[in-house]
């Protein structure tokens, strides 16, 4: 049976900020009834299976009414009285158990209180609501610590123990150990002793810097983000046993930590529980406070890069991985603080990968947008962003290493070689060294603005996707008759073979962003000579050029399903613009004074780039964005191809032809010669109007004598060009005829020369030894300094007479005792003598016997016997 309430005639009216527990007992005692007396007057019952229940906490809707029409007061007014006011912003209440808090969030005391003695004095044992609260340790305006037990039973103070007793509101409730349930401590909680601190105090900037935070604007997500983080904080100071940090505050904090770890009262389960010391719990909070304050205001904290290094000395096999799941539970503030403050111990990889030089330092995790990042990045970066963040590398290697290096920040994997996979690119270790330089010459710059990049592609869906156009572009991009083409159409200079594989190359790296390096073999310039002249051909190209080959790969790739594309993109250079970067910016020279520098007197990029203080490559770069006019054609003798052929059309007509073919001018000998234009243009425009050729005749044949051929070729050892002359033809002929005529051509070289064969020719006319030593050409000679050396007994002495090195001496003896197969000469080493053998003084012997008459035979013995 429900019993109906009645109003009370006696009111008290709660007092500002005072908790409902603090009202029921100060009520009670006025009107001189136990607390739980009240209690069921104002219709708070709790089921018989519970203990009184903590109304502090919550008060349900219906008990909001009761109390309404018994006192005559607002229901929101007892509402503000209970911790539900603070619910959601400093504690989470269970919604399963509606008068428990979540012990294991937030820091949350689980009963009692706090109290400032000095404050129960003033309002007749009146205690705050905010008192209850772990976040509460000082009384600013007695500046003073808050007490946490009872000076005389030592018990946690209130609480609903002792509410079917008679206890003055300033007194302790608890019950005392060891005597009947009646009896209660009773002492005098004003007369409890507390230190009081100095004006300014930084514990007393600590509790203002708290308060502020949870009765001020910020939203309930930011305060209880803010009060995770120095519950974390707390941990990590009780988990390391910071006691140098406490003692900053004051030596009272300091030996408060030292003494609860004597007594076992610091559980070390970061910060998951509340430390119920008053002081304690005052001194880990300041440093706290002042960490996070620091942070908020954009500014290094040493005190937390301590904590960090701490933990990095005392835990050896902390993975940086492993490290940062620990601070996972904080807010991202403060986990980009923690890996800051990590950022010496980062390689340059995981750097990227856990963005620690920018303010969003974040674990890294899979997330759709990641997945999807390779496919909006060329092989090769682009090269405006490449440009500006260029430390010094040579480009053709530090694009493709930024372009890895764009997929590493916020990545969980590591390994270069998978993410160069995932850019159809070789396995590469340049990513890590030009990471490694750019942190050089930048800092933490380089690494602010791959992030800034990687984070606004993640934001974006593709503009291209390379990664299909590596896939569709083939081999038959750009094919010799589609350039000749676009040459004839806009007046440009096709080149030789080589500038046609130029532009095929150029147009694939235009369209794909892949290196040419490790292209198809049709599109790979794998010298360095390719590649200069690649560089030089991007250099030229005019602005006619660079439209004749867009327009083409604009119908390409439309051709292969890709219509909703652009040629060419790249990122806003504004992301990185605010930065200091090693590079240049593109626009940073005036495209005009380039033009005009150019057209003045054409000089090489290099000397361009030295003129104007900057590098090639950024010389490159505005004319791809800026190309010049086409140059006009300079008076020459000869018409460059493409335009000669244009004048070519004009006057080869098919009525033209004709005409000439009725006169008898059938050959293309014949056309070239009535017209003056060259045969090969001659044929080439035959070819172009499907006319019929004349087939090659009528031109006198040349007969040469198998017999006669091999006679001075093999025999005579005659030289090609002496036949040719002979014949009046060219050596070309002769050589054709000699592979028809299946003559075997000679070993090119010395051996061919006409000396050599002359000298081999007259061997025979001299007795051995000598005729074994004229073996080919120089052979003379090296008779004449073996006679140097028998005549000077010394190598040394030797080579000054004959101006040159012993080494050459050596050499030359070496090849005439291998050729007369004995031994020449006998050197001694220890005094540098020769003195000749038996054999060696007959060859020496036989040369200066017939040198005399070599000379005759060559008409020069002054020449030869001069030794």
């Amino acid at each position: 049976m429900v019993t109906a309430l009645r109003t009370i005639p006696i009111r008290l009216r709660p007092v500002e900020g005072e908790s409902f527990e603090s009202w029921l007992w100060a009520y009670a005692h006025i009107l001189r009834v136990k607390p739980a007396e009240l209690m069921a007057a104002l219709g708070l019952t709790h089921p018989p299976s519970q203990t009184v229940c903590d109304y502090t906490v919550r008060l349900l809707p219906s008990e909001l009414d009761d109390l309404a029409a018994v006192t005559d007061f607002d229901p929101d007014t007892f509402r503000a009285m209970t911790l539900e006011r603070y619910s959601e912003r400093v504690l989470l209440l269970r919604e399963d158990m509606p008068r428990c808090m979540d012990r294991f969030r937030l820091w949350v005391r689980p009963t009692g209180t706090r109290f400032c003695p000095k404050c129960l004095a003033e309002t007749d044992g009146r205690w705050q609501l905010v008192w209850r609260l772990s976040w509460t340790f000082a009384c600013l305006k007695h500046r003073c610590l808050l007490v946490d037990r009872c000076p005389s039973c030592d018990a946690i103070p209130r609480g609903y123990q002792g509410v079917g007793y008679l206890v003055d509101p300033g007194c302790c409730t608890a019950r005392l150990a060891g005597q009947p349930r009646s009896a209660r401590c009773r002492a005098d909680l004003t007369r409890s002793r507390t230190p009081t601190l100095r004006a300014g105090h930084r514990v007393l900037r600590a509790q203002e810097w708290l308060n502020t935070l949870i009765e001020g604007p910020a939203t309930d997500t930011e305060v209880r983000e803010a009060l995770t983080d120095l519950s974390a904080i707390v941990g990590r100071i009780f988990t390391q046993r910071r006691t140098d940090l406490l003692y900053g505050s004051g030596k009272r904090f300091g030996e408060a930590f030292a003494a609860a770890e004597q007594s076992g009262g610091v559980k070390l389960h970061r910060s998951t529980f509340p430390v119920v010391d008053s002081t304690l719990t005052a001194g880990a909070l300041t440093v706290a406070v002042e960490v996070l304050d620091t942070l908020g205001r954009g500014c290094t904290s040493h005190t937390l890069e301590s904590i960090v290094d701490r933990d990095d000395v005392t835990r050896w096999s902390t993975s940086p991985s492993n490290y940062f799941a620990e601070w996972n539970f904080g807010s991202n503030r403060l986990r980009t603080a923690v890996m800051q403050a990590h950022t010496a111990r980062f390689t340059n990889v995981d750097g990227l990968r856990y963005r620690v030089a920018t303010k969003s330092a974040r674990f890294p995790r899979r997330t759709p947008e990641l997945s999807a990042r390779h496919t909006k990045i060329p092989q090769m970066c682009w090269r405006n962003i490449a440009l500006a963040l260029n430390p010094g590398i040579l480009p053709h290697v530090f694009r493709p290493a930024l372009s890895v290096a764009l997929l590493l920040p916020g990545n969980p994997q590591r390994d270069l070689s998978v993410l160069a996979a995932k850019l159809d690119m070789p396995a590469t270790k340049r990513t890590s060294v030009a990471l490694r330089h750019l942190k050089q010459h930048t800092g933490s710059v380089g690494a602010e603005a791959i992030c800034a990049l990687a984070d606004y592609l993640d934001s974006i869906d593709p503009v291209i996707d390379y990664q299909r156009r590596r896939r569709v572009i083939g081999p038959c991009l750009l094919p010799d008759r589609t350039w000749a083409r676009i040459c004839r159409k806009w007046s440009i200079d096709p080149g030789a073979g080589a500038r046609a594989r130029l532009a095929h190359c150029y147009l694939y790296a235009r369209l794909t962003g892949n290196s040419v390096y490790d292209a198809p073999k049709r599109f790979r310039l794998d010298t360095a000579p390719r590649r200069t002249a690649l560089a030089n051909f991007t250099y030229h190209m005019s602005v006619d050029c660079i439209a004749a080959l867009d327009d083409y790969a604009r119908e390409y790739l439309i051709d292969r399903g890709i219509d909703d594309e652009p040629i060419i993109w790249e990122p806003p250079f504004d992301l990185i613009a605010k930065l200091t970067l090693p590079g240049p910016a593109v626009d940073s020279i005036d495209w005009r004074t380039l033009h005009s520098l150019i057209e003045s007197d054409d000089p090489c990029c290099e000397e361009l780039a030295r003129r104007l203080g900057t590098n090639s490559e950024h010389i490159r770069c505005l004319l791809i964005e800026h190309p010049p006019l086409p140059k006009p054609s300079a008076p020459r003798t000869v018409a460059s191809d493409s335009a000669r052929y244009l004048q070519v059309q004009s006057q080869l007509t098919s009525q033209v032809l004709a005409d000439l073919a009725t006169e008898g001018c059938t050959s293309m000998r014949s056309i070239a010669a009535r017209t003056g234009i060259s045969q090969c243009l001659v044929a080439r425009r035959i070819r172009e109007l499907a006319l019929p050729i004349r087939p090659p005749g009528g031109q006198a044949q040349l007969v040469v004598d198998k017999e006669w051929l091999r006679q001075s070729y093999i025999d005579d050892r005659r030289t090609l060009r002496q036949i040719a002359a002979e014949l009046h033809s060219t050596p070309t002929t002769i050589r054709r005829y000699l592979t028809e005529c299946q003559i075997p051509a000679r070993q090119r070289g010395g051996g061919s020369h006409m000396e050599a064969v002359q000298t081999r020719m007259r061997a025979s006319d001299y007795p051995e030894p000598l005729s074994l030593a004229l073996t080919g050409e120089g052979a003379w000679t090296r008779l004449r300094r073996l006679d140097a050396l028998m005549t000077h007994r010394s190598f040394h002495a030797a080579a000054a007479a004959e101006g040159t090195h012993e080494g050459v001496l050596s050499t030359q003896l070496a090849r005439l005792e291998r050729e007369t197969r004995c031994r020449l000469l006998e050197r001694s080493h220890a005094s540098d003598s020769v003195v000749p053998t038996e054999r060696g003084a007959e060859l020496l012997g036989q040369y200066r016997r017939y040198r005399y008459a070599h000379g005759r035979q060559t008409g020069t013995p002054s020449a030869i016997g001069s030794g």
